[in-house]
């Protein structure tokens, strides 16, 4: 684990005490949680994002949601 230092303003940690203190944990715990919490929503908006741009992208024309579903969905064969 690596120590990182930042700055914050006097509202911020004043703030973070409060978090922290309710959650019984430690200002690095809460400063934690919120990063790993803030780097898996921003997993999720991009592959949503570049999801929807795929399907934006596809061009190919289908008669009805069935089709559309068999297209879409990977089926193994074997």
């Amino acid at each position: 684990m690596k120590n990182l230092q930042i700055g914050l303003d006097d509202k911020v940690v004043s703030f973070l005490d409060h978090i922290a203190s309710d959650q019984h944990k430690t200002r690095s715990a809460v400063i934690r949680d919120a990063i790993y919490h803030w780097i898996k929503q921003s997993a999720a908006e991009r592959f949503e994002s570049d999801w929807i741009a795929a399907l934006k992208s596809d061009t190919t024309e289908y008669s009805d949601d069935t089709e559309l579903w068999m297209a879409a969905e990977a089926w193994d064969e074997e």
